[in-house]
């Protein structure tokens, strides 16, 4: 699909995807998913090297045109003891 749609640029389109962050990145590979049809989850997950679940939750956020916030920020902090 994506060598049929970009001949040449398949791999300047991949990088520029993959330079995108969170949701808009994710609404992305849910409309390329889409726009592949029966199998396109795996596909473009192949692709982008991407979970099938970012696919999911981007086909979520575009559907329901609701943004998920993620807590990448959280990662690895410890909670504090209250004294």
């Amino acid at each position: 699909m994506i060598h049929n749609l970009f001949g040449k640029c398949k791999n300047i389109f991949i990088k520029s995807v993959n330079k995108l962050k969170g949701s808009d990145k994710r609404i992305v590979l849910a409309e390329l998913s889409k726009m592949r049809g029966k199998g396109g989850q795996s596909f473009i997950a192949k692709k982008f090297r991407v979970s099938r679940d970012t696919i999911r939750k981007g086909t979520f956020e575009l559907e329901s045109k609701q943004k998920i916030v993620g807590k990448f920020n959280e990662r690895g902090v410890s909670q504090l003891k209250k004294s």
